[in-house]
This record gives C-alpha cells, structure tokens and sequence, in this order.
C-alpha cells in the first residue's frame, strides 16, 4: 500500500533538508482541485519542503504541474463505486486510513496538514500518523455533518487536531458544536489581496474580447455550478432583470454539475444575448473579468468567507449576495453590498435592478467594499498567524 510518487520523490534532497534543517517538510493533504490549494501550496513552498499527497490522480496532476512541488499519488482500492463521492469516500475509510498511514510513515514530515475535516482530516485521525493540523473548507462543518455517520468522521478529525485552520465565525461556532476545543482554532481570511486591491485593468478590452455589446452593464458570477451555490437562482433572476434592462448582460464563469441544465435553462428563459458561459477561467484572467464587471453576485447557499467575494470586494465590485452568516461577517446590506435571501430570485432581481439603475450607489457599495477587505483581510497579518500554528503542529509532532 506503498504511494507511487511523481515527479520529485524522497531521496538525498529530501533527506539533505531534514539534515541541515534548511527547511522542515511539510505534508499537505487534499483533492488538490482548487485554485486555493495552489495558493496555499505557493505560500508554503515558502518556509516548508512541501510535499502533497492525494487519492486524485487528477489532484496529483495539477499540483505537481502549477506548483512543483513533490506529489504523492495514493492508491485506491481496485473496486468501482457508482455511488454519490460521499458515500464511495465513507465505504473506502478504512482502506484510505491504511494508505494514508503508510504514506505518513514513509515521508515522515515535520508538520502533517490535512484538509477537509471529513475526508483527510479523519483518515490521518484514525490512521495514528501523530499531531496534524486541519484546514476546514466549509461545508465539511456546516453542511455534512447533519447526516449523522459523517458527523461523527467530522467530530473526531476536529477533537483529535492540534490546530484547527479556519476563515469564519460561523465555521468555528460549528467546529465548537462538533467538539473542537476552542483553543486549537485559528481563524483568518484566506485570501492574498494584495494583489487585486492594486489591480488595473482595461475594462473596454477585457469587455470586448469577452464579446460583451458595448456599453452592457455587466454582472459577474464566478462559484461552482453545483447545488451548494445554487446557481439556478442567478439563472431565474437574470432572465427577470433582462426583460426589464436588456443592456444587462449577463457572464457565469466557472463550471460543475449543473453547467448543462443552466445552459438549458438560459436558452429557455431567453438569455441567449445577455448571457456567455465562460467555463473554468484560470485565476488572473478571472480577475480581469470580476474587475470589468459592474456588479458581482453570489447565490450560495452555504458558505463561510468566501474568498471570491473578497477578492471582487478587493476590485472595488459591489457584492450582491445571499443573506448566510459567512457572508454577512463582510457585507453590510446598503452600506458595501447588497443581501437577498437564499433562493429568492426575485429579491435577487431586484437587488441587481437597484444597482443598474442607480449608478451613484453602485460607485458608493464598491468603494466602501474595497476599503472593508483593505482594512480587515491582510494576508501579511493572517499568514503569521497561520505560520504560528504550523509551528505549534511540528511542537507537538516533537513532543
């Protein structure tokens, strides 16, 4: 049960760092599917020898390609599951605790980061790998865990971790409901704006390459297209608002389960001009679209902060989004943004409508937006903190 690794494998480099204490190695656990793992891993690369390590050959693949970092392709067991993935990762627990164990065991890391407290963070905690430190992404706190066998993986992968990484307030009174002592936690926006609050950009040709008609107003959606986003609201609503402002125009970035039936659905709802669906957009030029827009929305249904509404915060896009706990921890309702309850296209459409018509507001809500995210979303600042608590995690694994 041995991991195949590829492209950089543990060897006399590997060993070399471990000798000379240049830099200490650090485990990273994930699917390895988000442009925030990327980030996360950039970062680290910084002051850790990283290594990641996952059961996706495709996580493998991008890792090891956008980072170069020394990736781990863990085996599977060699039966297929046509299951839904939560269901076929519960039935493969116990061979993915045994692989997840030998794995640990044989690069022998300094600090051991597992994310996703349902997954990863409950193989390394019934695996024996040693102190680890637990990333949660969110609905692995504030939605899974109401089916009662995945609350109790969730449970104890927060009870057993050293630290509890996390970006909200409403997932750290979930972590605490789940058990988590309220010491281990460490909260912080994960997000590097930095970049983007410095960002400048050429609306009219980033609009035009995009074949947006000129002078459109444009409305950017940029999360998943699964069901915890809800994107079919965005869908229902835009075809309310064009019919009253056919210069909206529509751009839903971003791809998932639900891209087939909402192409569907905008050609039946009639958006066929006020709408592009871009697919997936690597992240820079993703900015370039969220910063040409005039309005960014989000539908979703559970979430804790979320760091693309930070990031069109940060571009100066007035936010319209579902009244839940992680997004009301950043927008005010008429003061940097506007909310609407979850599912209610017409609120949504109306929310929108508001901000087409009224310029002023739309220049106000984006102005004070960017200074909220300037103001409390400083990645130097959080990621001391989070330095800070890897280090407690190599503590404890020393101990």
């Amino acid at each position: 049960m041995r991991p195949s690794s590829e492209r950089l494998k543990r060897g006399p480099r590997h060993q070399a760092t471990r000798r000379n204490d240049v830099k200490k190695t650090l485990l990273y656990l994930h699917d390895g599917r988000s442009v925030y793992d990327e980030f996360f891993i950039g970062f680290l690369k910084e002051h850790y020898d990283v290594h990641f390590a996952s059961f996706s050959r495709a996580g493998v693949r991008r890792v090891s390609e956008r980072t170069g970092v020394s990736v781990h392709h863990l085996p599977e067991m060699p039966l297929e599951l046509r299951v839904h993935d939560t269901v076929r990762g519960m039935a493969l627990t116990g061979f993915r605790t045994a692989v997840l164990g030998a794995t640990v065991r044989s690069i022998r890391p300094d600090v051991l980061l597992a994310c996703w407290a349902t997954t990863y963070g409950f193989y390394v905690s019934a695996s024996g790998a040693g102190p680890y430190g637990l990333m949660v992404w969110g609905s692995d706190v504030l939605v899974q865990p109401r089916y009662i066998p995945v609350r109790a993986f969730a449970s104890r992968a927060l009870r057993k971790a050293e630290r509890v990484f996390l970006d909200s307030d409403v997932q750290r009174r979930a972590a605490i409901g789940l058990g988590c002592e309220p010491g281990r936690i460490v909260k912080f926006p994960w997000a590097d704006l930095g970049w983007l609050l410095k960002m400048k950009v050429e609306k009219d040709m980033v609009r035009s390459g995009l074949g947006i008609p000129h002078g459109c107003k444009l409305v950017v959606f940029d999360r998943r297209h699964d069901p915890i986003y809800d994107p079919t609201t965005l869908v229902r609503a835009a075809a309310i608002v064009v019919r009253a402002h056919p210069e909206a125009f529509f751009l839903i970035a971003g791809e998932g389960r639900l891209t087939g039936r909402l192409k569907d659905m905008a050609s039946e709802l009639g958006l066929g001009r006020n709408a592009r669906f871009t697919g997936w957009v690597e992240r820079p030029r993703l900015a370039e679209y969220v910063a040409s827009s005039d309005i960014y929305v989000s539908t979703s249904l559970s979430d804790g902060t979320s760091a693309s509404l930070l990031e069109a915060m940060a571009l100066g896009v007035p936010p319209v989004v579902t009244a839940i706990p992680g997004n009301l921890e950043w927008v005010l309702d008429g003061v940097n943004g506007l909310v609407f309850e979850r599912g209610d296209e017409k609120g949504l459409a109306s929310a929108v409508t508001r901000l087409l018509r009224d310029e002023v507001l739309r220049a106000s809500l984006g102005e004070r937006a960017r200074a909220t995210v300037a103001e409390r979303a400083d990645w130097r600042r959080s990621s001391l903190l989070f330095l800070q608590g890897l280090r407690d995690v190599e503590a404890a694994r020393e101990r």
